[in-house]
């Protein structure tokens, strides 16, 4: 027989869905388990937009409610903000430097390249 079971841990303060956790067979009492500390035998409820969402657990019936991200907007900002950083940089000092020595053509293959990555990453970590 199994010797642990699925639960969902809690953040004790803000009551935040932290992830899955095992209980362990209790050694003496039969069909029992000991659920760890912050946590609960109750599944949680699916994300319909994991970015915008987040779940809470609520002691009373001892259930998952889904609330709104309050940090959705600033985690999206710093997301597309690194995006950027990584896949962008690089390509707008490579023109830059094409500029200063004359090559035109090359300049505006890059800058479609640009445009085609900035796209792409908004779309990937969208806020507007």
């Amino acid at each position: 027989m199994r010797q642990e079971k699925e639960c969902y841990s809690y953040n004790l303060d803000s009551l935040l869905y932290q992830g899955v956790e095992y209980a362990d067979k209790h050694p003496f009492l039969e069909d029992e388990w000991i659920l760890p500390a912050n946590s609960t035998f109750s599944p949680p409820k699916p994300l319909t937009d994991a970015n915008k969402e987040l779940l809470r657990y609520d002691t009373v019936p001892d259930s998952w409610e889904v609330i709104k991200n309050p940090n959705y907007l600033e985690e999206m900002k710093t997301l597309r903000k690194m995006a950027y950083r990584e896949n962008t940089d690089d390509l707008f000092m490579k023109i830059l430097r094409l500029k200063l020595e004359g090559r035109e053509e090359e300049v505006e293959v890059l800058k479609e390249k640009v445009k085609l990555l900035v796209k792409e990453i908004k779309e990937l970590y969208p806020y507007d």
